[in-house]
């Protein structure tokens, strides 16, 4: 898969934190709708645009010239979500022509969220191999993070609520979601048994150096799991892996859990804090590691510094504690620029679904732009470093 960088794609717990009993709920901005759309509703999953009928993403080759594309995972092969006979994909009457602001990717439907002209924002929905788009709903500005199956469910403005997959109908649960949950200082990192998962961590009122977890179910009541004593923690340096929430202690760079079902705490690694170090008089410290979970495994990517320039490393952590390092780094083809040194400089998981990942094994450099490369691989090979890659074969 080639796109250009700029491109956009498809879109704690020190020892000794105790977990809050308090729950908080909100009046709701508009009559709710009642129990029984969301009693019968089906499990809450996260949206993946890993699918039955493929990878999901949005090819951009300008701000003009957006499409859906899909990728067989037996074949690696690509083509544009279109189902119009001897179309040429080339103007907006392809059905894979995508305006949208935001794509998210369920296994029985795919939907857009686009802006109109006046400002509003048009919800449409795709069948499952992402064809046959159809308006539902003018809406709200909304940022989804999970569905059953008779709603989204999101944040708007500063509400968390729903959105009817049937009719578009939006339910306001939460007042300040925002604020909490949505902004730059703030995440939903996933969901766990049927409730989505939030982090602050910056300025919580009353202890500016700590980061909040939160449970927030269906409804929007909100229970305050645990809070981290621990500055400096940000995006993928804080993460849901499991039943717990994984995150990097930056004094120290030791890697800790906590436990969403009781708050306890819990040391997962120390054996990379030699390396949160000190060098030119700039601290590496672990706010620039990142994290990631494959098949609740963690991955550490790390700042290393040699002579000339910074190096990212990858190392798997293992049950007893230990680290093994992620061979190898991306791969740089085409007319590399002296002294480059790559967006990423590991091989970054993008999507994974079971065993099915898809990583960035290669940049490639043409006519000044940087391009990635994307393959499918296993989650055996990859967090057993073997690079058995299938890159991916794309429509031009």
């Amino acid at each position: 898969m080639r796109r250009f960088l700029c491109a956009v794609c498809l879109v704690a717990l020190l020892a000794g934190c105790a977990p809050a009993s308090s729950t908080v709920s909100s009046e709701p901005q508009s009559a709710p709708e009642p129990q029984s759309e969301t009693a019968d509703a089906g499990e809450l999953k996260a949206f993946c645009p890993i699918t039955p009928a493929g990878y999901f993403y949005t090819s951009y080759k300008n701000s003009y010239d957006s499409r859906l594309t899909v990728v067989d995972p037996e074949t690696a092969t690509g083509h544009f979500a279109c189902s119009i006979p001897g179309c040429d994909h080339a103007n907006d009457s392809c059905e894979a022509w995508v305006t949208a602001m935001s794509v998210w990717v369920l296994d029985d439907a795919i939907y857009t969220l686009a802006q109109n002209e006046d400002g509003s924002r048009s919800l449409s929905v795709r069948d499952s191999d992402g064809t046959h788009s159809r308006p539902l709903a003018t809406v709200g500005d909304w940022i989804f993070y999970g569905a059953d199956s008779e709603s989204l469910y999101g944040i708007c403005g500063d509400s968390f609520g729903r959105v009817s997959r049937t009719d578009g109908t939006e339910t306001f649960l939460l007042h300040d979601a925002q604020e909490k949950f949505s902004d730059q200082n703030s995440d939903i990192l996933g969901i766990w048994q049927d409730s989505f998962v939030a982090a602050r961590w910056y300025g919580v009122p009353g202890h500016p150096d700590s980061t909040c977890l939160y449970l927030l179910d269906r409804e929007g009541q909100l229970t305050e799991v645990a809070r981290i004593d621990s500055p400096g923690l940000w995006y993928d340096s804080c993460i849901l892996a499991g039943d717990e929430v994984v995150y990097i202690d930056e004094p120290t760079g030791k890697v800790m859990a906590v436990s969403l079902a009781d708050g306890s705490s819990r040391l997962v690694t120390d054996q990379l804090c030699s390396r949160n170090i000190v060098h030119e008089n700039k601290y590496y410290s672990s706010a620039n590691w990142t994290l990631a979970a494959v098949q609740d495994q963690i991955i550490v990517r790390v700042v290393d510094i040699p002579e000339e320039k910074p190096i990212e490393n990858a190392y798997r952590v293992n049950p007893d504690g230990s680290v093994t390092e992620l061979p190898p780094h991306v791969e740089l083809r085409g007319d590399v620029p002296d002294g480059t040194w790559p967006p990423t400089d590991t091989v970054s998981v993008v999507a994974q679904r079971d065993d099915l990942l898809v990583v960035i094994p290669a940049w490639e450099y043409i006519d000044g732009g940087v391009f990635d490369n994307s393959a499918f691989i296993s989650a055996e090979d990859y967090l057993a470093g073997r690079d058995n890659y299938r890159e991916f074969i794309l429509p031009e």
